[in-house]
């Protein structure tokens, strides 16, 4: 269990080295993309790194490649991608993080808190709460992406086409 100490002195680390931010992951084998929160901080110190991992109790490590020439240090990465991650190490570290941290930290959980607004389809105009979302376009269903790729009009007044074929 982490002292105060400890929690403020990676608080400290992560104030200066590290950051919170959200981004879309492409999925290759789908072709889909989803939001995805991440913490991550960098330093060259791996002892530093693991302690720092020790006292969030969450994520992961690994050596980062690098391109540069010379006689740098190699440089190491600490990052975790789960929401549940990312809002732990948060909450865990907000009481000694800066003003500008903080509302990035809740910047960055805000996107996921309303990434299940519904959204509207691009092809028939028919609101829907998406699981994931195919590249820029969204639709309700593989019909209306069908239809669309093909090239067949959208019906007027965002009618479903799929309400017509059910009935």
């Amino acid at each position: 269990m982490p002292t105060d100490a400890d929690i403020a002195w990676a608080a400290g680390l992560f104030e200066g080295e590290g950051c919170f931010f959200a981004c879309d992951k492409y999925e290759r084998k789908t072709g889909t993309t989803r939001r995805v929160t991440c913490a991550m901080l960098s330093t060259s110190d791996l002892d530093v790194l693991k302690r720092f991992q020790a006292i969030v109790g969450v994520g992961g490590f690994f050596q980062v490649k690098e391109h540069r020439k010379g006689t740098y240090k190699p440089l190491w990465r600490w990052q975790v991608q789960s929401h549940s991650g990312v809002e732990h190490v948060g909450e865990l570290l907000r009481p000694w993080l800066g003003q500008r941290r903080t509302q990035k930290l809740d910047e960055v959980l805000a996107t996921i808190a309303t990434q299940n607004d519904p959204i509207t389809c691009d092809y028939c105009g028919v609101e829907f709460v998406p699981l994931r979302k195919r590249g820029k376009r969204a639709f309700c269903s593989r019909i209306c992406s069908a239809r669309f790729s093909f090239g067949v009009k959208a019906p007027r007044y965002g009618n479903p086409p799929l309400a017509k074929e059910l009935t």
